[in-house]
């Protein structure tokens, strides 16, 4: 138990640092991130959508409030992106699972009672 609790804190300390480093870049580097992001041959509607996605649309507001507001705006499209790739991978389990049910060696075991 004590070995599964060490790895999750370890996974999300490690996701902390990696949020906090990239948030750390993105406020160094020179020029506006949504023109780094898009390009330079953006269309003036696609920065102020990024913009006001990334919270760059109120100017300057203080790390402590600008770094929650960051991290809300990369996890929860994260999120959305991961749990419909989990549901596809699911999907794909369950499908090689009964097909492997199937089998006539699964079959034999059941009969002879090897397998629950």
């Amino acid at each position: 138990m004590k070995y599964y609790l060490k790895k999750i804190l370890g996974f999300l300390f490690t996701i902390f640092l990696v949020s906090v480093i990239t948030f750390v870049i993105f406020q160094i580097l020179p020029g506006d991130p949504a023109q780094i992001i898009l390009g330079v041959d953006a269309d003036p509607a696609q920065l102020e959508s990024l913009r006001a996605t990334m919270n760059l649309d109120k100017g300057y507001v203080p790390a402590s409030e600008d770094f929650f507001g960051w991290l809300k705006t990369m996890f929860l499209p994260s999120l959305s992106i991961a749990f419909g790739s989990s549901a596809v991978l699911a999907r794909y389990i369950r499908v090689s699972i009964a097909n492997q049910q199937k089998q006539d060696y699964v079959r034999t075991a059941k009969k002879q009672r090897f397998v629950g």
